[in-house]
């Protein structure tokens, strides 16, 4: 458990990451790192904030000067009602699709946008995932429909599943999309499988039959913490590659860090302090 602020107990700061839990959060590791690489006299600190309270949470920080922050879950709508604006990220690499949620605030315009997306296309690059693959999406909060987006967008064969299976049949109503909607989170004969449900944080099993995979699967759990979440360490026992979210998180971080400071994010140093 990492060092964190109750909301209403939060001190001054630069920059913060606002979630529940958020005890578990890298963030402030890694951001530390970059603004040490960049010789940089900021800080950034976690918060514990539920959504009721996001507002009132915003309010503080603005008046104390905190410049920007990050959100996590269960936050991430919470901020997209917030935000005044939603914008995307300029180029194509990371040119975030129209999202239904927010995870990097800048206090100052109230400018929202997401990193979700742009960051874990380029953590598949890192993983040597360089072509479109058959792929199941699994969960519906606000990192999964960011990612559907994003890979439908850009033409991946991709199919979800959800507990809840009425959030997908909303959001495909709403956005005007087709995707097939598994009853199972059932992996048969799919190249990459991702994880964006809470089992990463809760160390829940989902009982998928890893042995129907494709054999060169790759599986991507958005969650990491000390321990490799338990669909993770299904995956592999199964002999498939499996990624926790160390990566994205520090693509994310480096989007972050570049859009609110207008530089150059030391991604090596940042990646460094959450390996």
């Amino acid at each position: 458990m990492n060092k964190f602020f109750e909301w209403q107990e939060s001190p001054e700061c630069d920059f913060a990451v606002l979630g529940s839990p958020v005890g578990h959060s890298l963030s402030p590791a890694m951001h530390s790192a970059a603004y040490a690489a960049a010789g940089l006299d900021l800080d950034y600190i976690a918060i514990q904030c539920e959504p009721d309270d996001f507002p009132a949470a915003l309010e503080r920080l603005s008046s104390q000067g905190c410049q920007g922050v990050n959100v996590t879950v269960p936050n991430k709508f919470a901020a997209y009602e917030w935000a005044q604006s939603h914008g995307g990220l300029a180029g194509e690499d990371v040119g975030a699709a129209p999202t239904v949620s927010v995870n990097t605030i800048c206090l100052d315009s109230g400018a929202g946008i997401s990193t979700d997306e742009p960051g874990f296309m380029a953590s598949l690059r890192a993983f040597g995932i360089l072509r479109k693959k058959k792929t199941l999406l699994l969960g519906a909060g606000g990192s999964a429909q960011a990612l559907a987006l994003r890979l439908l967008k850009d033409e991946w064969p991709l199919t979800v599943w959800n507990r809840t299976s009425s959030k997908w049949d909303d959001f495909c109503d709403q956005r005007g999309v087709d995707i097939p909607i598994l009853d199972q989170p059932d992996p048969t004969d799919f190249e990459l499988i991702i994880n964006a449900t809470s089992t990463g944080l809760t160390q829940t099993s989902l009982g998928i039959e890893w042995s129907k995979a494709d054999p060169s699967a790759h599986v991507v759990d958005l969650a990491y913490g000390e321990r490799l979440p338990v669909l993770l360490a299904e995956a592999r026992t199964a002999g498939l590659k499996v990624h926790d979210g160390r990566q994205m998180l520090m693509e994310q971080g480096a989007l972050s860090f570049e859009w609110w400071l207008d530089i150059a994010a030391p991604r090596a140093d940042m990646l460094k302090a959450i390996s």
